[in-house]
């Protein structure tokens, strides 16, 4: 098989010739425009609105390629287009070769008839979607909760027209590889693999569907290989267009989520011969072995929702992913594996890609089978109607689908199918009106053609309709705790209190969120000195969830006092996010068994913003990500004051086997006098979570008040420490909590690393460390000190500069956001520079 790529530089222009410029591919005409100096960052300020008018016109990509003679030759020709945004028209030679109309397919045209030996021009123009939109919109209202109606018609990526969380840049280019492949006997066209899980082996069962363009006689060679050393292989002669053959893996190695075992990884090599034994097509498949699936059997609280790794049910901790780029072409392999990596860091072991967006890149699921990453994998279709009643658009999704479950479903990472995000929460009903489609409509694609698809080219993987969904009783009731998986957004958009998690008793949270402004630096990025006011014109450009400032600010003073100043409101909100999703996860964990999993809303930004994302646009953990590191530990323990007002005690345990554990609490005065202490040696078994002791304060509380009183809760193993947790007893803007006196000592590791040692003389609440340095790592940050205890703080450069060169650092807590500061130094602890290695 012979290939041309067709990526690299191309020409774009519009239709008048107005703009004539180099343009990349893989690529958009945003980045294009971008990168020629033609338009402005489209991130900063408002310079959204003054960008509409990329998307209104027509943009035409050329570029001059090179036929050689063997290509030509060759039996067949075909373009493969694996990604074209949207509408676009496609010439070659100045011949029309085709029409696309699917952002999400790869498609495969032969050009055989259209090509020359030698020189050859190709051209590809895409015309603006926004008529069509408006033209069918006239004849059916297609409902969008989001402010741009009619997107459905339209197989693009949804939040290209604005989100809650986004902007709305509507792209167009071609965005994937686009190359010429050439072969005269056959070509592999698809190849499903499936496994049979025995006593001490595997069976690979591999199925391929092969192209032929001649009658020569073939053969199928299958070679297993761990670690570069071959395990397994067979071959097998075929004459027709289907071969099945199977290969054994003895004593195989499996693959586990993360946290519950490794991720080996086996490379799958097929290729196809010629007659003379000469590879002509190979295909490699780098598969885990496991078995993983949902189940969902009757209980004494309706039906479960849990999801098992190799027989063995699991705690779902995760998060959604959405697009980490409003411009995909700019995510590079680094961008991916930074964020998959603070996902695990975080320790999660499940993320959701939201329907909204895009079926992610390949090199998206690599990382997440090498770090243990499971998906959650929704097709493309969110918070809107569709017209599923047109044959054309059905046909178009259909073969949509299959494209990319026949690409996607090797990766051992892929648990679930799911068809949509929330069209069951009030977008179907029973007629089409202006803001829903009819329940047989929505039915005909999402409980029959999608499934069927699935169960064919998937049959080892499940299908889920919709996210929420209620599969027992009646469907209507979306977010039903007895069955199901549910979106609770009553804290947030329902503006219902932080405690209202502690009642909700749902079987698999796939959405809940809060919101916070990212820190100063990344609105720095976006905003200058003239915006930083919470309701200046750009800080409410970026935020686009309705009054979503209004709420934070609303939420922020039921918790604590009024912060001082500009970016101390940036960094309480933030805290305030975590302690919301922390008061969520930790009630869930302690649900267990009944809930099996929180995916909170959401991992990550496609643009610098307010959001819910734990983790901004460029990387920076929010104090949500810091506490998630913690409330989704392996072991978490966690508080919660009871009705009598005792305080009860829970651990959490996600580990495989019973762990003795060692309790230990300490009762501080905020003053940082310890008024009492006690510890437990408890037992907990593999995936429980248990009540493990009920503590009496009253008599404290009434002595000191509530304001006065903070709990030091730790969970050892001999001398680790498994969690460590701090339970109040009213909301922080109550309390009289002290100024602490962090006194921080740096010690050297390495060239580039080095140790933070904080001590405090009194309860110190949310910590945090941050250098002058933008490239420093922490492995901690946002958590709480206490007396005659130390917080370690490991940080990492990885540029020219070292930490040592730039010793003072900015050390705060709670109590500096809302205390006016005299000047820049009041909220700062010099840093004694004490050079030596640990």
């Amino acid at each position: 098989m012979l290939k041309i790529k067709l990526t690299g530089k191309w020409q774009v222009k519009d239709s008048k010739d107005k703009y004539h410029i180099d343009a990349n591919v893989p690529g958009c005409i945003h980045t294009d425009l971008l990168n020629a100096g033609l338009i402005e960052d489209p991130y900063y300020r408002d310079n959204e609105n003054k960008l509409q008018w990329i998307s209104d016109k027509k943009w035409i990509y050329t570029r001059d390629f090179e036929v050689p003679s063997d290509v030509y030759k060759s039996k067949r020709i075909m373009l493969n287009c694996q990604g074209l945004d949207t509408f676009s028209s496609i010439n070659i030679n100045g011949r029309k070769i085709a029409e696309t109309d699917n952002m999400f397919r790869d498609f495969f045209f032969d050009i055989k008839p259209f090509i020359r030996t030698g020189s050859n021009s190709i051209e590809i123009a895409f015309h603006p979607v926004l008529p069509y939109i408006s033209k069918n919109q006239k004849q059916r209202h297609l409902h969008c909760w989001m402010d741009f109606k009619g997107s459905g018609y339209v197989r693009k990526e949804p939040c290209n027209f604005g989100w809650d969380w986004g902007p709305k840049l509507i792209t167009c280019g071609i965005w994937k590889d686009i190359e010429i492949i050439a072969y005269n006997t056959a070509r592999i066209d698809d190849c499903l693999l499936k496994q049979r899980h025995g006593r001490k082996k595997v069976k690979l069962e591999i199925d391929t569907e092969i192209e032929k363009v001649s009658r020569k006689s073939t053969s199928l060679e299958v070679v297993v290989k761990y670690k570069n050393k071959t395990i397994a292989s067979n071959t097998c002669a075929f004459s027709g267009k289907r071969c099945r053959l199977s290969v054994t893996i003895e004593n195989p190695k499996l693959w586990w989520p993360n946290g519950l075992g490794k991720q080996p990884l086996y490379d799958v090599s097929i290729r196809l011969k010629d007659a003379l034994g000469y590879c002509i097509d190979e295909l490699v498949k780098r598969i885990g072995l496991r078995k993983l699936e949902l189940r969902q059997k009757p209980d004494k609280h309706g039906v479960s929702f849990e999801f098992a790794a190799n027989g063995k049910p699991f705690f779902a901790k995760g998060a959604n992913w959405i697009p980490a780029d409003s411009f995909a072409n700019r995510v590079t392999r680094e961008n991916y594996y930074d964020l998959l990596q603070s996902a695990v860091d975080a320790n999660m072991n499940m993320l959701r890609v939201w329907g909204g967006g895009i079926y992610e890149d390949d090199v998206f699921y690599d990382i997440c089978d090498q770090l243990g990453i499971c998906v959650w994998q929704d097709f493309m279709f969110a918070c809107a109607t569709y017209p599923t009643y047109d044959k054309p658009f059905v046909e178009s999704f259909s073969t949509e689908a299959e494209d990319n479950i026949k690409r996607l479903r090797h990766h051992p990472s892929i648990a679930l199918w799911c068809g949509n995000n929330e069209l069951e929460m009030g977008l179907v009903g029973d007629q089409w009106s202006d803001t829903c489609m009819d329940w047989g409509d929505y039915s005909s694609l999402f409980d029959k053609v999608l499934p069927k698809i699935v169960a064919k080219h998937d049959p080892q993987r499940q299908y889920w309709p919709s996210s929420p969904h209620t599969p027992a009783g009646d469907r209507t009731v979306h977010n039903c705790p007895n069955s199901g998986d549910a979106h609770l957004w009553d804290v947030w958009h329902g503006m219902e209190p932080f405690e209202w998690f502690h009642q909700a008793k749902h079987r698999f949270v796939s959405e809940f969120g809060f919101q916070s402004f990212p820190e100063p630096a990344t609105v720095d990025s976006y905003a200058n000195k003239q915006d930083h006011n919470i309701a200046s014109l750009v800080m409410d450009h970026h935020q686009r969830s309705l009054r979503g400032n209004a709420r934070i600010m609303a939420y922020m003073l039921d918790w604590f006092k009024m912060p001082d100043g500009f970016e101390n409101t940036l960094w309480l909100s933030q805290i305030l996010q975590a302690l919301c999703i922390k008061t969520a996860v930790e009630h869930f964990r302690r649900q267990m068994p009944r809930c099996m999993g929180t995916l909170y809303w959401q991992l990550n930004d496609c643009w610098p913003v307010a959001s819910w994302s734990s983790v901004d646009y460029f990387g920076r953990y929010k104090a949500l990500h810091w506490a998630a590191t913690k409330f989704y530990a392996p072991v978490l323990v966690s508080a919660i004051q009871q009705k009598n007002d005792h305080t009860a005690v829970y651990l959490s345990s996600d580990l495989n086997e019973q762990k003795t554990v060692k309790l230990v609490w300490e009762l501080f005065t905020t003053t940082g006098q310890r008024v009492t202490s006690g510890n437990k040696m408890v037992k907990i078994g593999p995936h429980k979570s248990l009540c493990v002791n009920r503590v009496d304060f009253t008599g404290y509380i009434k002595q000191f008040g509530r304001g006065e009183l903070i709990l030091n809760i730790k969970a050892f193993s001999g001398k680790k420490v498994l969690s460590h947790n701090t339970h109040l007893f009213c909301q922080p803007k109550y309390m009289n909590l002290q100024k602490p006196n962090l006194n921080v000592e740096i010690r050297k590791v390495d060239e580039y690393s080095q140790e933070a040692i904080i001590t405090t003389d009194v309860p110190a609440l949310w910590v945090w460390v941050k250098t002058d340095q933008s490239d420093a790592k922490y492995s901690d940050n946002f958590f709480d000190v206490f007396p005659r205890e130390q917080q370690r703080v490991l940080i990492r450069c990885t540029g020219k500069q070292s930490i040592i060169k730039a010793s003072n650092a900015d050390v705060r807590s709670l109590t500096s956001l809302s205390r006016p500061a005299h000047n820049n130094k009041a909220n700062k602890t010099r840093l004694r520079a004490i050079v030596k290695h640990s």
